[in-house]
């Protein structure tokens, strides 16, 4: 395989990234640092968060081409409706003491966000109200945990994965949550999900190298036993028209770089730019770094 030219728009760790539209993207990641790219990637340049503090952003999301999301530590929350160029906050129930760890919008209007100490939040309005939803967790005798991924295959059901390899689900909008699996002590944490275009396949990953995966929409989940992306923990996985000869991409800690060209079937490890932390798998799916 050939060689891969890492691009680093900054010298901070980053986080996340966004792609709301072909070439546009948006970056996140410690010390308040936001930076945007109009080239796919090839060069970057840093956007106000409007935000005097230092602040680390953990995850971004774009609902569309224009509106966006980033969340992160102490609570923030900020929103866009013009790609990233202008960012506001947006005060949230959430509290100075939780950080916010993943954020998804699956439209425009609806916008979930979870965290540490169990926290889950919604918004019906594009983020003008959000409401606090765990309280909502007095099934199936669970005790909730810290979350770092949630993602949303339609208006009324949602998943979400974190800490000790605990995932619980909703078909209700929320309005209740089940368990499909009880965090268990040792168990790795799950850091991010991800649904194919079909919504049938899903993975999630992890703590240690640990890779779930679901043939049934998110139902069932099974460990990969031989860990195909090593021992690391794995920090964020994407998928990209798979089952139309598309690609899929795991990154971590270490430099991990994973690569599935076969639907997950089989991926193909490479450690990459020195043991450099890498925390968006989107930043090497989208060209951002090249072979």
């Amino acid at each position: 395989d050939p060689a891969w030219d890492f691009i680093q728009p900054s010298t901070s760790n980053f986080h996340d990234i966004a792609i709301p539209s072909v070439y546009r993207a948006i970056a996140v990641g410690q010390d308040n640092v936001i930076v945007a790219s109009d080239d796919a990637g090839q060069t970057w340049t840093s956007v106000p968060s409007g935000l005097s503090k230092r602040f680390t952003w953990r995850s971004s999301h774009f609902a569309n081409g224009t509106e966006g999301w980033i969340v992160g530590y102490y609570g923030k929350v900020l929103h866009t409706r013009d790609a990233g160029a202008f960012w506001a906050e947006q005060p949230n129930p959430a509290g100075p003491y939780v950080n916010l760890e993943a954020v998804h919008a699956p439209t425009p209007l609806s916008v979930w966000v979870v965290g540490t100490a169990g926290t889950i939040m919604h918004s019906a309005d594009g983020g003008e109200t959000w409401e606090l939803q765990t309280h909502f967790y007095f099934f199936d005798d669970y005790i909730p945990v810290d979350y770092y991924g949630v993602h949303f295959v339609n208006d009324e059901t949602g998943f979400i994965v974190g800490a000790n390899s605990s995932i619980i689900y909703t078909t209700t909008a929320g309005y209740l949550w089940r368990v499909l699996r009880r965090p268990e002590p040792g168990a790795p944490t799950l850091r991010r999900l991800v649904f194919a275009e079909s919504q049938q396949l899903a993975w999630a990953v992890g703590d240690a190298g640990a890779m779930l995966e679901s043939v049934d929409g998110g139902w069932t989940w099974s460990f990969r036993e031989d860990r195909p992306c090593g021992t690391d923990t794995l920090e964020d996985i994407t998928v990209d028209d798979f089952g139309d000869g598309g690609t899929g991409t795991v990154v971590g800690r270490e430099g991990v770089v994973c690569r599935s060209f076969d639907e997950g079937r089989n991926w193909t490890q490479k450690n990459q730019n020195g043991g450099l932390a890498l925390g968006s798998s989107a930043l090497v799916q989208a060209g951002c770094a090249r072979s």
